[in-house]
């Protein structure tokens, strides 16, 4: 199995693929509130959205935001059945691609101080705290654990 990534525009059809996107596969807290009007103000704030699929089905949705310099991300773990594979790591790979692509010299990747397995993701991979930390939520919903900003240089 090989992982595809997807920009995805937001048309009727494709909000209803993702809104339909079995996020009950998951064993961890969403770091992004998963609702219609909550994808959609992501979008209205500048995100663009990506699906990273496995033979058409979603494994994770990826949000994406280019500044002058800089690429912002943050994303939907991993669905429980594509965990073990090495996905997430060529998710990283694909954060890096993209921001030389795209010329831009650092990468910040945004995850709740509480989702261990994107912490030990964003250490193996380089990154490190900038010490910027988010109480209310990146996504649109001030409950749950403050965010953490995690840097690296490209």
């Amino acid at each position: 199995m090989s992982l595809s990534f997807k920009k995805t525009k937001i048309t009727p059809k494709n909000l209803e693929k993702l809104i339909n996107f079995n996020n009950t596969a998951f064993t961890d807290a969403l770091d992004v509130k998963w609702s219609a009007a909550n994808i959609k103000k992501q979008i209205n704030a500048g995100w663009e959205l990506y699906t990273a699929e496995v033979e058409g089905e979603i494994a994770s949705v990826l949000f994406i935001k280019k500044d002058d310099q800089t690429l912002l991300t943050k994303s939907t773990p991993l669905r429980i059945d594509f965990r073990g594979q090495g996905f997430s790591h060529e998710i990283m790979d694909f954060y890096e691609t993209l921001a030389k692509k795209s010329k831009k010299h650092k990468i910040y990747n945004y995850c709740r101080s509480d989702n261990f397995r994107m912490i030990s993701l964003n250490e193996t991979h380089g990154y490190s705290k900038t010490g910027n930390v988010f109480n209310e939520d990146l996504a649109g919903s001030e409950e749950g654990s403050p965010w953490i900003e995690w840097g690296k240089k490209i």
